[in-house]
């Protein structure tokens, strides 16, 4: 199967997949706000919709590069939230994931964390020969509402 054919097929499962309920939600931004006050110096965000969770300037004390948390499920594939935000990064960032598992019915416990420095040119490597345009288009099928 072709790269491109990959890629989007993955692209559309991560469309799909990350269509989350809010409590998993609220569980991604408990976990950011942990790594914020115990790595970062308490940092608060201007705003949800900057660039990155925990900039550069925050991270006085971790390579001083920025830092994009994310929250899954153990055992999950890891949510870039879209593709365009990802395919443009041009700098390194740390990616840092905390898994937790279902103890029971109203109980989550985290069970693993790892932070991994990804590198522009290794991320540019995961989308083999697609380009800006691919994405774009996929876009407007995505967020066309005929198609629903």
């Amino acid at each position: 199967m072709p790269i491109r054919t990959t890629v989007t097929i993955a692209l559309l499962i991560l469309t799909v997949v990350f269509s989350w309920s809010r409590e998993v939600q609220s569980h991604g931004l408990l976990f950011e706000r942990w790594l914020r006050e115990s790595f970062f110096g308490g940092y608060h965000p201007q705003a949800y919709t900057q660039k990155w969770d925990i900039p550069a300037e925050a991270n006085l004390n971790h390579s001083k590069i920025p830092v994009n948390p994310k929250a899954v499920k153990y055992g999950s594939p890891i949510g870039l939230g879209d593709a365009i935000r990802p395919f443009e990064i041009e700098e390194p960032f740390l990616l840092t994931v905390g898994c937790w598992q279902q103890v029971n019915e109203s109980e989550k416990r985290r069970v693993n964390a790892q932070v991994v420095r990804i590198e522009p040119s290794q991320g540019r490597k995961l989308w083999g020969d697609i380009t800006l345009a691919d994405l774009e288009r996929l876009l407007t099928v995505i967020e066309n509402k005929l198609l629903t």
